[in-house]
């Protein structure tokens, strides 16, 4: 019986491990950009010429480029996303890569970055994720590579691909598709909310420099997020000074599903904290059930050291 047992055992195993081998195989799917030589369309920045940041505008999705830099043999590039869709938008690893005149550069997932400050590597947009799979005869960790950006939310964080030789004639290369796969219920999902963008897209980053904002605090997620009868704004930050954070205030601005401000102005404080540059941090505010969208600017922090900056004092 014991023998019966262990044959049946390696059988699940041998099943299991045949069936994640055949998930890995690049799959062919309608909707899926897929191919390296799917031709891109460029899309032209709103603001050109600008050094420090760079716009763009694919249909209800907000793409910003804040600064490019090369570090340890990195090249760094500081992104955000806004987007008013109502569903996640997903981001496989292979769905972003970086085009210079030395070739075609890949994102690196954390494991495959070296040498680089907590500063980045806190902050990375593209995250690599082992996930247990639940309800499973034999315990199977299942390992991806992607980003998300919530419906109706800001994004922001660092890509970091190998390019070290040239930071001329840069272009970000980016896939939309209409599909991720689902580790959950083993198949792709459709997202037909990004039917209108479906595409491979070439964005001119060129020539930007150091970003325009001095803020010593960095908005990484600006999301609300209705969850067991609560709705919530939830903000995440990072630390980008070289002193320690114990407070701050955030002002806010509410949307409903129609478009129309709810409500403006709204002070956030949170206080008691230390924050250590570099660190990431998450907070949660109740709001009002009709908010589905909020925009946030940072107002103001106190150092561990009494020092303070304002937004105010800032743009005088």
């Amino acid at each position: 019986m014991s023998r019966l047992k262990s044959a049946f055992a390696l059988l699940i195993i041998f099943v299991i491990v045949a069936f994640f081998s055949s998930c890995s195989v690049e799959k062919e799917h309608p909707t899926s950009v897929g191919n390296e030589n799917y031709v891109p369309i460029k899309i032209e920045s709103i603001n050109p010429e600008s050094k420090n940041y760079r716009i763009f505008v694919i249909d209800q999705l907000k793409i910003c480029v804040h600064s490019i830099e090369v570090v340890n043999d990195y090249t760094i590039v500081d992104i955000s996303f806004i987007q008013n869709y109502t569903d996640t938008l997903v981001f496989a690893g292979s769905n972003i890569f970086l085009k210079s005149d030395e070739g075609i550069f890949s994102a690196l997932p954390e494991p495959g970055i070296k040498n680089l400050q907590p500063k980045y590597l806190n902050a990375l947009f593209l995250r690599y994720y082992e996930d247990d799979l639940p309800g499973m005869l034999v315990p199977v960790t299942v390992k991806h590579f992607s980003g998300e950006v919530f419906g109706n939310s800001l994004v922001r964080g660092y890509l970091v691909f190998p390019n070290n030789n040239s930071v001329a004639n840069l272009k970000l290369i980016i896939d939309i598709s209409l599909q991720y796969y689902d580790w959950v219920v083993f198949d792709y999902v459709l997202n037909k909310d990004f039917e209108d963008i479906f595409g491979r897209y070439e964005l001119d980053i060129s020539g930007i420099k150091e970003p325009a904002d001095n803020c010593p605090l960095k908005l990484l997620l600006v999301h609300t997020n209705y969850y067991e009868g609560i709705n919530s704004l939830e903000v995440e930050l990072q630390n980008i000074s070289d002193k320690a954070i114990k407070a701050l205030s955030l002002i806010g601005t509410f949307y409903n599903d129609f478009g129309d401000v709810y409500d403006s102005n709204v002070s956030y404080i949170a206080q008691k904290l230390n924050i250590s540059p570099g660190e990431t941090r998450l907070f949660a505010w109740a709001v009002n059930d009709i908010v589905t969208k909020a925009e946030v600017e940072i107002d103001e922090i106190v150092f561990m050291d009494g020092q303070k900056w304002s937004r105010e004092e800032e743009h005088k």
